[in-house]
């Protein structure tokens, strides 16, 4: 994918170029809604520069459908999840508190579609 574009990656693997309606402005967040199939987003960094925009509570409906496409651009560059939950143990201590839904692999993962794009791209 070319990181001056846009793309929406359905959680079936689809991939599309898409263009917010604004140009000038960038995608703005009803837009995103209506791809995202969402009310609230959330902008999570790309090792490439890029931010992915996601649906903020995915996680929370009955059966989450990982994004297998999303979840590899988000974990390029990445610790897993066991490695962070060493690192932050070993930074402090008995003090963290992990909170998870009791899936490590689903909790280390994108689900639904998200919309990857330069940071510029979004108001």
């Amino acid at each position: 994918m070319d990181t001056a574009k846009a793309y929406l990656i359905e959680e079936n693997g689809d991939i599309h170029e898409v263009v917010p309606q604004n140009k000038t402005k960038g995608f703005q967040l009803k837009e995103l809604y209506s791809m995202l199939e969402c009310e609230i987003v959330e902008i999570v960094q790309l090792s490439n520069g890029q931010i992915m925009i996601c649906n903020e509570e995915s996680k929370l409906v009955d059966n989450p459908v990982v994004n297998q496409k999303a979840t590899e651009l988000y974990r390029e560059g990445r610790m897993s999840a066991k490695e962070y939950k060493e690192y932050v143990k070993a930074k402090y201590g008995d003090s963290f508190i992990y909170l998870s839904s009791g899936d490590d692999e689903l909790d280390y993962s994108i689900c639904g579609h998200v919309v990857v794009c330069p940071p510029e791209m979004f108001d």
